[in-house]
């Protein structure tokens, strides 16, 4: 398919109604993405109550947080399903914060390694040096106790 045919099948998928948009996307993709979403949001807009109040605002106000992040959810699943732009930033907005975590996951899970090796070091180191005190304090009595040779 050529650039021309390619633009003109954009523009007749452009022109489809919201609702053929929303049926072509799926019903239960659809929902599962608002109610998800809508979770999400909701969640994570109870932990602006605090910076909410210290920003001004009244308490019964900042209470209602949470509700406006269920709805915000919402309209971003709703708008994430009519459009592919929005669909693409959220996918974007997702996998930025994943991958910052499996990269932490894996600067933490070495440090730990780095700790773990060096705990066994010194340990061993600890153990080596008791070993060489008590073969030194044996040679020590060995040597003042001058007990002499077992003939048989």
């Amino acid at each position: 398919m050529n650039r021309v045919q390619q633009y003109r099948a954009e523009r007749v998928r452009r022109n489809v109604s919201i609702f053929a948009r929303l049926a072509a996307f799926g019903i239960g993709k659809l929902l599962a993405l608002l109610f998800g979403l809508s979770v999400v949001v909701g969640l994570g807009s109870v932990h602006l109550i605090p910076l909410a109040v210290k920003a001004g605002i009244s308490p019964p106000v900042a209470d209602k947080l949470p509700y406006a992040g269920f709805v915000a959810g919402a309209l971003i699943g709703l708008a994430a399903a009519i459009s592919r732009a929005v669909m693409d930033a959220l996918q974007i907005g997702l996998a930025i914060p994943l991958a910052l975590m499996a990269v932490l996951g894996s600067l933490l899970a070495a440090i730990s390694s780095a700790l773990w090796a060096i705990a066994y070091i010194d340990s061993f180191l600890v153990v080596a040096g008791l070993m060489a005190i008590v073969a030194v304090v044996a040679f020590a009595f060995d040597k003042l106790l001058k007990i002499p040779p077992h003939d048989s």
